[in-house]
């Protein structure tokens, strides 16, 4: 702004990298689970019922970025993450 940096708008992460972060946390986790973007698409996956780059359909996830606050959609917990734009969805064990 006015020749002045303003911060970061955006930053282009390959898939592979995110995975290789997010997973070993994933793993941990009691069941599975897979973070969404707002559109349903799957960024990480330790499931095998839902593997990264896939949609999942359903929830309307935008909504739940928007609300800010855990929801649930047909046995689903809808989890937003804080500070960056994904829902990890929690599947029922």
């Amino acid at each position: 702004m006015e020749g002045r940096f303003a911060g970061v708008a955006a930053a282009d992460v390959y898939l592979r990298h995110f995975e290789a972060a997010v997973m070993p946390m994933q793993r941990r986790l009691p069941g599975p689970a897979h973070p969404v973007n707002a559109r349903g698409r799957v960024t990480a996956s330790a499931d095998p019922a839902h593997l990264a780059g896939s949609l999942t359909k359903g929830p309307d996830f935008a909504a739940v970025l928007q609300r800010a606050r855990p929801g649930r959609f047909r046995g689903l917990r809808l989890v937003p993450c804080r500070d960056i734009p994904l829902v990890l969805v929690i599947s029922p064990r």
